[in-house]
């Protein structure tokens, strides 16, 4: 997916956001938009909008003199996620069908996200999404395609996520069969090492990261160990609307996206409404004319 003249003003929230975050000075937040304003000018819109925050966020950092500017409220989240899946077990245990209903928790999940520059209610939302069916819903045949599965990769999005993904990966995947995969340094509140081993998912499961700090997948630059457990997998979960706009284009039956909708560049590409909740196969979730064939 190409970067979009839509995603130019994300950037520039993205800039105040993790600005404001660190608290610094106003004459500083504003170096950090001129730079950003800057690099916009002269980047190459041909390549997904991740790629482009991967050369904006070392800026970022290197005004704010932090590399991990929301690590913080990545741990916040994590343990504050991690009591609420606790306390959410019910949806999935008393479901008939408990892997639909661990999906959609996995599903609602994905607002945490403070790459997009929306204010988020993760319960507000988990309730709305667990009260209907996702609008693009191929959730009965991942459970089909499942059975057959000895290898299954799990792309991580964010934190606090991350803890709603370790509930389907032990409970609804087999953890047995599943490798987690995760950023391979810090970018905005994405998922890294820590917080896997932060929500005891090192413990369950291998976890292997692409080699490269995108809010994404950057095939061409990532790890060879990536590479090949990609490659080598029988199914390929996709959490996240990073991981969605670099891997898209590729139409593999394999990728079973789950991400909400955020902005209205994803809405043009796909043809479905912003806050439209997806679970679904990457070889048949367009609706729009050129992806129709």
């Amino acid at each position: 997916m190409h970067t979009l003249l839509d995603c130019l003003p994300c950037f520039l929230a993205q800039a105040r956001m993790v600005a404001k975050t660190a608290g610094i000075s106003s004459e500083t937040e504003e170096r950090m938009v001129r730079r950003t304003l800057s690099h916009l000018a002269n980047a190459d819109y041909r390549v997904p909008s991740p790629h482009i925050a991967e050369r904006l966020y070392p800026l970022f950092y290197e005004e704010l003199g932090d590399s991990d500017p929301y690590r913080l409220r990545k741990q916040q989240d994590n343990e504050l996620a991690c009591a609420l899946a606790k306390t959410l077990e019910p949806k999935w245990k008393t479901s008939s069908q408990p892997l639909r209903a661990l999906v959609n928790l996995a599903l609602a999940a994905n607002v945490i996200d403070y790459g997009v520059g929306n204010a988020f209610d993760l319960e507000r939302t988990i309730d709305h999404v667990m009260s209907q069916q996702a609008l693009v819903d191929h959730i009965d045949a991942f459970e089909a395609r499942l059975a057959d599965c000895r290898k299954i990769l799990y792309l991580a999005d964010n934190a606090g996520e991350i803890a709603f993904d370790r509930e389907l990966i032990v409970h609804g995947l087999g953890a047995r069969r599943v490798t987690l995969v995760v950023r391979g340094g810090p970018i905005i509140n994405d998922v890294t090492r820590k917080d896997a081993d932060q929500v005891g998912l090192s413990a369950l499961v291998p976890v292997i990261d692409t080699g490269v700090a995108v809010p994404g997948v950057a095939w061409e630059r990532s790890s060879r160990e990536f590479r090949n457990a990609f490659e080598q997998a029988d199914l390929i979960v996709s959490k996240g609307q990073g991981n969605f706009e670099t891997l898209e284009h590729l139409h593999d039956p394999r990728i079973f996206f789950v991400f909400m909708i955020k902005c209205r560049a994803v809405s043009c590409l796909s043809g479905y409404p912003v806050h439209t909740g997806v679970a679904a196969f990457g070889d048949r979730f367009f609706l729009t004319p050129s992806h129709r064939s």
